[in-house]
């Protein structure tokens, strides 16, 4: 994190909605906590909730997301902050890492994991190590809602991104070890009901009344929608189709 020097109040630059802010380690935690305190001071000021990033790195000794949690707590503000990577949950410790866990289901922190980045950050420069999905199953367990995603569209950190959902959801299940029928669909709902909550977008889904927003696959069943099978994949904004995508396979004869 920055440094613990009081900054300015922010009226003509902090958003209406939220207000993000990176959680890099500092070597002071007195520090960290007078940093996170003032990033709370100014969500209290301006009513906006929290987004921050965490423990970008699978380092037990990073605990950043444990004192957003214990922050949360103290200032009130349960509900109102949510917590992006916190890949270092998984290098804890079991026991540890279920009391971190514990306290943000009290504080009702929602993560969001991002594997797409984290799969090619997270363990080193030569020897890859670790997933860099924190702990995907033991989150929800302990009733914490997980999203998945991913900022990176063909840049430094990911070359090959292009910001589909279904990629993303794919490569969480890789990532997170999401294998069988029921831990898919939770990959699945990472990137779509499970990320609207995180993102507290109201009317979402299929239902009347909701917006038509939605992508259509002429698919069987999930597994073909996630490994890309033939067939077509038609969005839809407000009913209205503002793309679509036809994929083929055929044999060729010689």
């Amino acid at each position: 994190m920055g440094s613990g020097h009081p900054g300015p109040s922010c009226p003509d630059r902090c958003p209406s909605a939220s207000m993000t802010s990176g959680a890099h380690p500092v070597s002071d935690p007195a520090l960290h906590r007078a940093h996170l305190d003032q990033l709370f001071a100014l969500a209290a000021e301006f009513d906006v909730d929290l987004d921050l990033h965490a423990d970008m790195d699978e380092d037990p000794s990073r605990r950043a997301l444990e004192l957003i949690a214990e922050r949360t707590l103290a200032h009130g503000r349960r509900g109102r902050v949510n917590a992006v990577h916190c890949c270092a949950l998984a290098a804890y410790p079991d026991d540890l890492a279920r009391r971190v866990i514990d306290q943000v289901a009290r504080a009702g922190i929602q993560i969001c994991i991002c594997p797409i980045g984290n799969l090619q950050l997270v363990g080193g420069d030569v020897t890859p190590r670790g997933r860099g999905s924190s702990r995907p199953k033991e989150l929800p367990a302990a009733g914490v809602n997980v999203a998945a995603g991913t900022d990176n569209l063909h840049d430094t950190w990911f070359r090959f991104g292009n910001l589909d959902p279904v990629e993303t959801s794919r490569i969480t299940c890789l990532a997170a070890g999401l294998r069988t029928d029921q831990e898919v669909l939770d990959g699945f709902a990472m990137v779509t009901g499970r990320a609207a909550a995180y993102m507290g977008l109201g009317g979402y889904g299929i239902a009347p009344g909701n917006d038509a927003d939605l992508v259509m696959f002429s698919a069987d069943n999930l597994d073909d929608v996630m490994r890309g099978a033939p067939g077509t994949r038609t969005t839809l904004k407000r009913g209205r189709v503002v793309a679509h995508r036809e994929t083929t396979a055929r044999l060729v004869r010689s």
